[in-house]
């Protein structure tokens, strides 16, 4: 088609009515219709990327603007594309071109907020801030960067400035959402559940799109804290209105649907406790008829072979097998309508492959000394791991002689190799721990798990292990608020930080509860 340009601009003119008029559908194929005459037109590229993000069609969007990026190399053009790399999870590339951006015009607060928002989440906290202070420098007052700097300040467990930053948003923009959630987020680390709900109630209220659905996840998590399980678990649901579905065939399995005779796929979606914790619910499927199929991360698959009823185990990915209905094992809560008192196989429900268990038999030798496996610190990329982990020099200040001490770790973090390896009573066995079926198999070898919050304490608590878990506060919503009672396993004791966030009077309990356990004598060993 021969390009000419007064008709090039009624076509473009004609779309961007569509456009101002609501009709996306209409102003992308108007677009569209553009670029069929004009396939460089920079304006119409830009505009149909824009369309096409607020569809939700975020590669197309990518693909629209890396051909604006081949014509033009335009700042605005590059913190566009950052954000939509950022909506596809693709944080490396969008913080290149965020960087790219800057670089091409540093006087762009909202640039340097982007950076800063994308460095949270790579951990660089300390740039982050960097980046937050330069925003506030090009524009005072600038809303987002106050909420992110709040953010990195709480990633930071400066809370105290964390609070300050997001109050200060909230007096610049009172009637603002991103504000109002930052703030209720802060409500709930600092354990103040009452406030949190409150001003979840209102960014649910006030907001809209992926702000509400947030407040939504944020209300759901506390109201689990406070053993909400009726309302907490429906509304955790909401999570999957600010994250990417798994695309499946199948229909999603709700409670309502009969399972009688049919194949039901449940599969991982999120960590690794969280899989441990929920392959509890697939003996109830399966007694209620259904034929279980269950794709989980690949060190889970020699675990979880052959129980729970689960009739196959799959490594997470790749093309699913033949079924009638999937869900992901963190919604079975809600379908399955869970309470607190109805949690189901709290004694245990995994067991140890028996071969495994007498290769560790061997491996440890005579038990010579009562024996406590230790786990000290969890994923490191883990957003709450600052809080979660404990130092292991300060972690074993709390482990008196008496014990014979096995290291559940599947690895020690670099700074901390020198202060493990002159530990002398505990003993290592990373390059052996291949898999979760091997540490249960070790596992399963002890009188007593002393660990963090992470996979170890579901690991021992689905094994009906005695396991006692140092819990941060406020812990993670699966815990409760209070309490040394564990609504998941029997065995766990929960020992929890006070409202100053410090360790040493956890870690003082430990060391007082396991000289007064071996002195009673009333410790029953592992056979």
């Amino acid at each position: 088609m021969v390009k000419d340009p007064i008709a090039v601009m009624q076509l473009l003119a004609q779309a961007v009515a569509a456009h101002a008029a609501g009709d996306l559908q209409e102003a992308r194929s108007g677009y569209g219709r553009v670029l069929e005459v004009d396939p460089e037109h920079l304006d119409a590229l830009r505009l149909l990327a824009g369309v096409q993000a607020d569809q939700g069609d975020v590669d197309e969007a990518i693909a629209a603007t890396q051909e604006v990026l081949r014509l033009h190399d335009h700042a605005k053009d590059h913190e566009f594309m950052s954000s939509l790399l950022t909506a596809a999870r693709r944080r490396a590339e969008a913080l290149a071109h965020i960087e790219r951006s800057i670089e091409l015009d540093a006087g762009v607060a909202s640039a340097h907020c982007q950076r800063g928002t994308l460095l949270v989440h790579a951990g660089r906290l300390q740039e982050a801030m960097a980046s937050f202070e330069q925003a506030l420098h090009t524009e005072p007052g600038h809303i987002d960067s106050l909420v992110g700097r709040g953010l990195a300040y709480e990633r930071l467990n400066r809370l105290d400035e964390a609070v300050a930053s997001h109050e200060r948003a909230i007096e610049l923009d009172p009637d603002g959402v991103a504000p109002l959630a930052g703030r209720a987020r802060l409500h709930q680390l600092m354990g103040e559940f009452g406030q949190a709900l409150r001003l979840y109630d209102q960014v649910i209220e006030r907001g809209s799109g992926k702000d509400r659905a947030a407040a939504r996840y944020g209300k759901a998590c506390t109201l689990l804290a406070l053993g909400d399980y009726a309302q907490g678990w429906p509304l955790y649901e909401h999570r999957w209105d600010t994250l990417p579905r798994r695309k499946l065939p199948s229909a999603r399995w709700t409670g309502q649907e009969s399972l009688e005779g049919r194949t039901l796929l449940l599969y991982a979606d999120q960590g690794l406790g969280d899989t441990l914790m929920n392959a509890r619910f697939a003996a109830d499927l399966a007694q209620a008829g259904a034929q279980v199929v269950m794709e989980v991360q690949p060190s889970l698959v020699p675990l979880l072979q052959g129980q729970c009823g689960i009739a196959q185990v799959r490594p997470l990915g790749g093309q699913p097998p033949p079924h009638d209905f999937n869900c992901p094992l963190f919604s079975l809560p809600a379908a399955l309508r869970l309470r607190l008192d109805t949690v189901p196989a709290r004694a245990g429900y995994l067991r140890a492959d028996p071969a495994r268990k007498a290769q560790w038999a061997r491996r440890l030798g005579p038990r010579t000394q009562p024996r406590v496996g230790l786990a000290w610190s969890g994923y490191g990329g883990h957003s709450q791991d600052h809080r979660r982990s404990i130092p292991f020099a300060q972690f074993a200040s709390a482990l008196p002689a008496g014990w014979d001490y096995v290291s559940l770790q599947a690895h020690a973090r670099p700074h901390e190799c020198q202060a493990v390896e002159s530990f002398a009573p505990m003993r290592r066995f990373e390059s052996e721990l291949t898999d979760f079926a091997e540490t249960a198999a070790l596992v399963s070898q002890l009188d007593l798990v002393v660990t963090v919050d992470t996979s170890v304490a579901h690991l021992a608590g689905a094994l009906g292990v005695p396991n006692w878990i140092l819990l941060h506060h406020p812990p993670d919503y699966r815990w409760l608020a209070t309490g040394e009672w564990c609504p998941w396993y029997a065995r766990s004791k929960l020992l929890r930080q006070g409202p100053d966030q410090s360790w040493p009077p956890v870690l003082q309990r430990v060391r007082r509860d396991l000289e007064r356990w071996v002195m009673a004598g009333d410790l029953v060993l592992a056979t």
